[in-house]
């Protein structure tokens, strides 16, 4: 699985602490996660790009992982997207503007 999630944040550090609740959430299925790579996003001011990978998921632990982190999904052949600018969508994690979960790549 990988992950590319958008934070917005001041600093590393306090994007490191939203992050933290995506780890908590990961944990409930079973999920470990790795950080590969944890940047300042050069578009916008006060926002980093976390990518990261995952370990396999059942159908059933991807669906519940799905519902704990957005309430509304746009997916495509190879990937869930959640992002504050689809109508509808509510990310339940704090200062989360995107993540994108591909579950079929490392």
């Amino acid at each position: 699985m990988f992950i590319r999630a958008f934070i917005q944040a001041k600093t590393k550090i306090e994007a490191e602490t939203f992050l933290k609740n995506l780890f908590v959430l990961a944990e409930k299925v079973h999920l470990k996660l790795k950080v590969t790579s944890f940047e300042p996003y050069w578009k916008f001011n006060d926002s980093f790009q976390i990518e990261m990978e995952g370990t396999s998921l059942t159908d059933e632990q991807f669906i519940k992982f799905l519902e704990c982190v957005a309430t509304k999904w746009s997916s495509s052949s190879d990937s869930f997207l959640a992002t504050i600018t689809i109508g509808g969508c509510t990310i339940l994690l704090e200062n989360f503007e995107f993540i994108e979960i591909f579950p079929n790549e490392v």
